[in-house]
């Protein structure tokens, strides 16, 4: 094979982008082939379109594969012609560039609101269960207020009925000392009264 260079060489060679080499090479302009993994091109072939791109006169025709079958297998162009088909050929890949960023933004917008729509979607959900779930402690703190009032007038009357109680005790330990008192008196009066008999 003869000497080769990459799609990138051959851009750099035509001072063209990767894009129109590759363009050349769809339409059959160039032949590459696959060397080590990578594609290669023959550098005369690039250098044979370097000459036919920078030809000075404009009479002068370029020889490119005819697509048509059953031809003599060349098309002539005019230095003229094919320039003129590579400026719109490079307005074309710039207008397929713009088309695909616009595409992909707008999938990824749609991508983007389908998870907002997700996300809006699970919002309401977990709004829901937390008013539920509100509400329920509501309703518990409403019942836990509720017993607390009941639970504090069972532990006041349970107070009052503890003073009385202890009252009560005060009042009958006071009558036993007094009754224990009077018993002691009259035991003395029975002693004395013993004692004279």
């Amino acid at each position: 094979m003869n000497k080769t260079v990459s799609i990138r060489e051959a851009a750099t060679l035509l001072q063209v982008t990767d894009k129109t080499i590759r363009n050349y090479i769809k339409r059959g302009f160039l032949h590459p082939e696959k060397w080590n993994g990578m594609w290669q091109i023959g550098r005369d072939d690039v250098l044979e379109i370097y000459e036919k791109k920078n030809r000075t006169s404009g009479s002068e025709t370029d020889l490119m594969p005819d697509p048509t079958p059953g031809s003599t297998g060349e098309i002539r162009l005019s230095i003229k012609e094919y320039s003129a088909q590579m400026i719109d050929l490079g307005k074309l890949h710039v207008y397929e560039g713009i088309i695909k960023e616009q595409n992909d933004e707008l999938d990824r917008r749609h991508e983007r609101l389908s998870q907002l729509e997700a996300s809006s979607a699970a919002g309401w959900t977990e709004a829901r269960t937390a008013q539920t779930r509100c509400e329920s402690l509501k309703q518990l703190a409403d019942q836990s207020a509720l017993a607390e009032g009941q639970s504090k007038e069972a532990l006041l009357w349970l107070q009052r009925e503890k003073d009385r109680v202890d009252n009560q005790l005060r009042d009958q330990v006071e009558v036993n000392r007094t009754l224990l008192l009077r018993i002691r008196e009259l035991e003395d009066q029975l002693h004395v009264k013993s004692l004279y008999e």
